[in-house]
């Protein structure tokens, strides 16, 4: 939707306001200040000092000992590049940036020639020790503040995994430096990261460490990171881990194997051996792509069971993103007029009346006119004309001046006059 057009390139102007702000207070400060010490610095890419050594090993002792000697506070960056896998998401603007009703979108696709590792080192105490773990694109343009940043440069791909695996064991009560690890290690470019995502998401301790490890395999959009998900899904008890994978399952059929992925969590939401919470979740996956085979789907999954949390759920998720507005009010109208689950009938009539708050919410109040005329329920009749009611719409407020008047039930007529008065209309 064009919101979230809006709402990115918001969250950009601000960032931009926020830096640019920052820029004008740090030059009134300085002019301010004028002869007295400034203690704050800004570092871009520009400003890394570059350090040079045979392997990463000699290049991180040398960054140390640079930094000693220059004395420039308690703590500095370290950084290098690393091969990175292509399609992989790094930085906060990766992904689909804008999309509108009319089917254009538009795909901020990364490069990955710059991305990097960062890591903070605090020297503060008697040895150096690594308290954070960043990946960041430096194609964007980020500012350091008040730390510099040494650079190593291009670090081989086995030499980054090897000291990211030996950060992961030696800070492996550390459950944010381990989880950041596991997302560096996520985008590489090696046939080494999905076995060892694998094997951490199936065996570690740590809940937490678990899922990090199963989301680090959504960001791969390659085969492997499916079957290695498969397994990660048939082998994990735990409902939050389930959920996790049933989310990365989501993210990976945005790039590969749409079709595999739907039919997976088709069969996950028909499962009868899954809790609630599993089947509910692999529905809101499937509701998140986009198009009438996808709204297809989730009420051929309807049609087929039996569970009305499970049915609830479905309904719930049921949207016209992507699809055309009258296959989904088709659909939805069929299920309130011949439902037998009131509960259900009532909550189809709440999704059709949502489809009034859009550009064009003729043929949802076309649909609610013709379901309360069709209907003799008359909880179904109450929930139409509360969705009546909701909309200021020439068509919608004649239908509720018609049941004021005519209609033979007298609760329904005062339901109506109910709403026409909430609405301000005092013409009946």
């Amino acid at each position: 939707m064009i919101s979230r057009f809006f709402s990115v390139n918001s969250v950009r102007l601000i960032a931009y306001v926020m830096m640019t702000g920052f820029a004008v207070l740090l030059v009134l400060s300085s002019a301010g200040a004028f002869g007295q010490t400034q203690t704050g610095r800004t570092y871009t890419r520009e400003d890394f000092i570059n350090v040079e050594g045979g392997n990463l090993t000699e290049k991180l002792n040398r960054a140390e000992q640079q930094f000693k000697s220059a004395k420039q506070g308690d703590s500095y960056w370290v950084a290098y590049h690393f091969q990175a896998r292509e399609g992989i998401n790094v930085g906060p603007f990766s992904g689909y940036v804008y999309e509108d009703s009319d089917g254009i979108r538009l795909f901020h696709k990364e490069n990955p020639d710059g991305v990097a590792v960062f890591f903070l080192m605090d020297g503060s105490g008697s040895k150096i020790e690594l308290t954070r773990v960043k990946t960041l694109n430096l194609n964007e343009g980020y500012l350091f503040e008040n730390r510099p940043v040494y650079w190593l440069g291009s670090v081989d791909t086995a030499q980054s995994l090897s000291q990211l695996q030996s950060i992961m064991r030696s800070n492996s009560d550390n459950k944010d430096i381990v989880g950041a690890a596991l997302r560096a290690i996520s985008i590489h470019n090696s046939p080494q990261v999905i076995p060892l995502l694998k094997e951490v998401a199936l065996k570690d301790a740590s809940y937490d460490i678990q899922r990090s490890a199963i989301r680090g395999l959504g960001r791969i959009p390659a085969k492997e990171s499916l079957d290695a998900l498969d397994e990660v899904f048939s082998a994990v008890g735990n409902t939050g881990l389930k959920q996790e994978t049933i989310r990365s399952y989501g993210n990976n059929g945005d790039h590969i194997g749409e079709k595999r992925v739907l039919d997976k969590l088709t069969s996950i939401a028909k499962s009868d051996s899954e809790n609630l919470e599993v089947r509910t979740e692999a529905i809101k996956r499937i509701a998140s792509f986009r198009g009438d085979a996808v709204v297809d789907r989730l009420f051929d999954i309807y049609n087929s069971l039996g569970d009305r949390n499970v049915k609830s759920g479905i309904l719930q998720q049921v949207s016209s993103r992507g699809t055309r507005e009258e296959h989904v009010l088709q659909q939805l109208t069929a299920i309130a007029k011949k439902e037998q689950d009131a509960g259900l009938q009532s909550e189809a009539v709440r999704r059709i009346s949502n489809g009034m708050t859009t550009e064009n919410p003729e043929g949802a109040i076309n649909a609610l006119i013709d379901l309360y005329d069709s209907t003799p329920n008359d909880s179904v009749k109450e929930e139409v004309i509360k969705g009546l009611g909701r909309s200021k719409n020439r068509k919608a407020i004649n239908k509720l001046l018609t049941i004021a008047e005519k209609d033979a039930n007298p609760k329904l007529r005062q339901s109506a006059v109910r709403r026409l008065s909430a609405n301000g209309n005092s013409s009946f």
